[in-house]
């Protein structure tokens, strides 16, 4: 896909992670659990669904705020039952929504699809961001929309690029907003456990490249899709 370049004056990158594939094709849809693809088992009522909604809005929102900003929804084609990206579903469910009152965001808003983990969504937004940028500079802040419980693996990914300035990107500001998390009782039935299994994980290989972390990404590519990405 090719998306319009990032002007000159854009400094400021916001990150939106994709979790599912949204399918639904009204804005009544978008709270509806069945009209998503990839959640999680746990769950006992549209509450997760609500969550992606709410970092959807909250991205819109901190992009309307900031002039300097661009939105990226990042996720890749993850799910074998579609063909759809999680980026690209995201924007579509802003789209039938109106962008919530913010329609001059939609005009600032690109897609990464490529991601298939947290850290890809972090580096690959970055990458984008250069690329598609006037100037071909790197963003000086970034932030991240988030779930709570995820932000310690989202400040880990942070250190682990600043510090080894991965891929040659250079220091950045990183922020984490934790706009809304998980109930507690999915993280009792597992997710917490989860969560501190997958942070060992990225602690033995920080970049998500081998191991059980890359048998992850392997999984969550079933269109042979994550070939294509542009990125070095």
């Amino acid at each position: 896909m090719v998306q319009e370049k990032l002007h000159e004056s854009i400094l400021n990158l916001i990150i939106v992670p994709g979790h599912a594939v949204y399918v639904g094709s009204s804005p009544a849809d978008a709270y509806d659990g069945t009209k998503w693809i990839g959640t999680y088992a746990g769950y006992k009522y549209n509450d997760e669904v609500a969550n992606y909604v709410g970092h959807i809005q909250r991205g819109i929102m901190l992009s309307g705020r900031d002039a300097k900003s661009v939105l990226i929804f990042s996720g890749g084609k993850t799910r074998k039952a579609t063909q759809l990206s999680e980026a690209e579903s995201y924007r579509n469910l802003a789209m039938q929504n109106s962008w919530f009152g913010a329609d001059r965001v939609g005009n600032k808003t690109r897609i990464e699809e490529y991601a298939t983990d947290s850290f890809e969504n972090l580096l690959f937004s970055i990458q984008l961001f250069r690329l598609l940028h006037a100037s071909k500079k790197y963003p000086d802040k970034v932030t991240v929309v988030g779930l709570r419980f995820k932000r310690k693996r989202y400040e880990m990914h942070a250190e682990t690029i600043i510090q080894n300035q991965y891929k040659g990107i250079p220091p950045f500001v990183f922020r984490y907003d934790d706009c809304n998390d998980i109930p507690d009782y999915v993280l009792r039935e597992g997710s917490g456990e989860n969560e501190e299994l997958t942070l060992q994980q990225f602690r033995v290989w920080p970049y998500g490249d081998q191991g059980d972390l890359l048998k992850k990404r392997q999984g969550r590519d079933p269109h042979g899709w994550y070939s294509r990405k542009p990125y070095f």
